[in-house]
């Protein structure tokens, strides 16, 4: 059970991107096993059907809920005192094509009320070493044991492989491939064709950019007897068909160098280039003004509230306690519902919110947006309790048959801190 379990996790969610928020202090994780504690020291004893409707809910009810976590803290107030994480500002690109931008709030100096122009000559560039183009079926090298090494800075990595007779250039190529990208060095491997003459090469590229002192390479390949006259010389992947280089832009006209393309300018903002500008085109990037950026950020919370509606909405009967998820969630909109349809937050007859953005718009008009900021950060408020509530006890949600309850009466009751979850290690994995 715990198997299909893992695998299901795995292939949906193992390669989801973990934020800020996705990581605590020690104290932080006392305080979650404390209350995993405290739930489970009267909780029932029940058993649950091993369905994979059930399996899955309980994976998708925790990454659902995590997520809806992790809006609710990227909206909390600020150090500086901002009555609402809805007005905080937000960087903006004019050209997003050309580079995106986030506003780095960690940095104590950032700057609020600063404007930029970039205009980029050069992105950062990886080396690249592109190997003999050969015919995919021929293979002139004889059957037997060949080693190469691929020397990074003051490393140097040996890779054994064997010939036999059955090989083609194509399949030894494949082969190192496969080699070098599992060995995680820091180059990835690749085959490209030559579509003129259907000749087949072996690729190299390296994942760091930039160039390093005194015109030295990234990485260097050669025989491990030394020379390129072996393999490495057949397959031609020693010779450097394009040279790492720094990023070069210019800043508000001062001309500067970085060696990979994700830097930050005056600690406020958090640059990455995907492209070059034009000449005498610059993206300008700066703060969005306040309506906009509390716009935007309303709008967050909503679609983070609606996907948990969503998904309650669409479980497995097998799965699922009679619409608990659901009537949890929505009844904590339906008690600020007063002060939601006041800030321009409309709840559908299915639960979820609709945004009126004339109404945050015209308080802001009028001098009221701060009003209705708190009538938000309240609803923000009692949505974020609601979702740890939910985080620290899931199985209150799960489809299970109770067998007995701990004697309430007896002076020590039996204290497991996971009965709560057989879950309860990948649902606070994203925490570590």
């Amino acid at each position: 059970m715990i198997s299909s379990i893992s695998n299901y996790y795995i292939s949906t969610y193992g390669s989801k991107t973990l934020t800020k928020y996705d990581t605590h202090k020690k104290s932080e994780l006392r305080n979650i096993y404390n209350s995993i504690v405290k739930v489970n020291k009267y909780s029932p004893l029940f058993s649950i059907r091993n369905t994979p409707n059930l399996q899955k809910y309980a994976i998708d009810l925790k990454e659902n809920i995590r997520n809806l976590e992790n809006v609710t803290a990227s909206l909390n107030a600020d150090e500086q005192g901002s009555n609402s994480g809805f007005a905080r500002k937000k960087a903006y690109s004019s050209d997003e094509d050309i580079l995106e931008v986030q506003y780095n709030t960690d940095m104590p100096n950032s700057q609020t009320g600063s404007t930029y122009q970039l205009e980029i000559q050069n992105l950062a560039m990886p080396q690249v070493n592109t190997g003999n183009y050969l015919n995919p079926d021929n293979m002139a090298l004889q059957k037997g044991t060949y080693s190469f090494d691929i020397n990074i800075g003051d490393y140097s990595y040996e890779f054994r492989y064997d010939i036999e007779k059955t090989d083609t250039n194509k399949s030894v190529q494949e082969k190192l491939a496969r080699l070098i990208n599992r060995s995680n060095i820091g180059i990835t491997a690749d085959i490209v064709n030559n579509e003129d003459e259907n000749k087949y090469a072996l690729r190299l590229t390296s994942t760091a950019t930039g160039t390093l002192p005194e015109e030295k390479k990234l990485f260097e390949v050669m025989d491990s007897k030394g020379g390129t006259s072996g393999s490495v010389g057949y397959l031609g992947i020693q010779q450097t068909t394009q040279n790492s280089q720094n990023a070069n832009f210019t800043v508000n006209g001062m001309e500067h160098y970085a060696s990979s393309n994700h830097f930050t300018i005056n600690q406020a903002f958090d640059i990455t280039l995907h492209d070059v500008t034009q000449p005498k085109r610059p993206v300008t990037i700066g703060f969005k003004t306040d309506v906009d950026s509390v716009l935007e950020n309303v709008q967050h919370l909503v679609d983070g509230y609606n996907e948990v509606v969503d998904f309650a909405s669409n479980a497995a009967e097998d799965a699922a306690v009679n619409n608990k998820l659901l009537k949890d969630v929505t009844l904590v909109a339906r008690k600020h519902r007063n002060a939601l349809e006041s800030s321009g937050l409309n709840i559908a007859g299915n639960g979820k919110l609709e945004m009126d953005s004339s109404l945050i718009i015209q308080s802001a008009n009028e001098g009221t947006l701060r009003d209705t900021l708190d009538d938000l950060m309240d609803f923000k408020n009692d949505l974020s309790r609601k979702s740890r509530e939910i985080s620290i006890n899931p199985m209150d949600y799960i489809n299970k048959k109770l067998i007995s309850y701990p004697n309430p009466n007896h002076s020590k009751v039996f204290v497991s801190p996971y009965v709560t979850s057989l879950y309860s290690g990948m649902m606070f994995n994203g925490y570590v």
